[in-house]
């Protein structure tokens, strides 16, 4: 598969002779069916499991119920991002939510559904760090997201930063990826 490698993350990486998996990173695959919304984060997962794919978790979270007991319309995240386990390792894969452009249902706050991009990497990162695939992929489209939907750092968030919980896990290396405050918070 050949991709465009125009974003000067990935540019410079491959100029400094590192080498950056690029197999499952569809930029293309990523546009929208619809116009897109005018997003202002990122809000970064894990999905707590050793193993699972976009399928499985659309299936768990229509089982679901939101605080009003009205059944969720399935997976709350708009990316998933594979470990090897239940979807190839670096995979990165779109929700209904993404393509339709739809608050997402992953933040346990309703600025951040309604304007956060919510990404959920496969794996429990209390337990293990994230596979460099899967950190590749991540790097990559949150240069997307920048480049797109001008996201910087500052406004890429650990879920864990806004509701009470570990997420994305004590060995998911967030500060790479975020320069958020919480003072900056809504």
């Amino acid at each position: 598969m050949i991709i465009s490698l125009s974003n000067s993350c990935a540019a410079q990486e491959l100029s400094a002779g590192k080498h950056l998996n690029t197999s499952f990173v569809r930029e293309s695959f990523w546009e929208p069916h619809v116009e897109s919304r005018n997003w202002k984060y990122v809000v970064i997962h894990h999905t707590a499991t050793e193993s699972g794919s976009l399928d499985q978790i659309h299936r768990a979270h229509l089982q679901r119920k939101d605080s009003q007991g009205r059944p969720w319309r399935g997976i709350g995240y708009h990316f998933v991002i594979g470990n090897g386990q239940g979807m190839k390792d670096g995979q990165v894969e779109p929700t209904f939510r993404w393509q339709g452009q739809i608050d997402g249902a992953h933040a346990g706050h309703e600025i951040f559904n309604k304007f956060g991009i919510g990404v959920c990497l496969i794996g429990n990162f209390e337990t293990e760090a994230p596979s460099q695939a899967q950190l590749d992929s991540l790097k990559h489209l949150l240069a997307y997201f920048d480049r797109t939907y001008s996201i910087p750092s500052d406004s890429v968030i650990g879920h864990g930063q806004i509701k009470s919980t570990q997420c994305p896990g004590q060995k998911f290396p967030l500060n790479k990826y975020s320069n958020y405050s919480p003072a900056d918070s809504p």
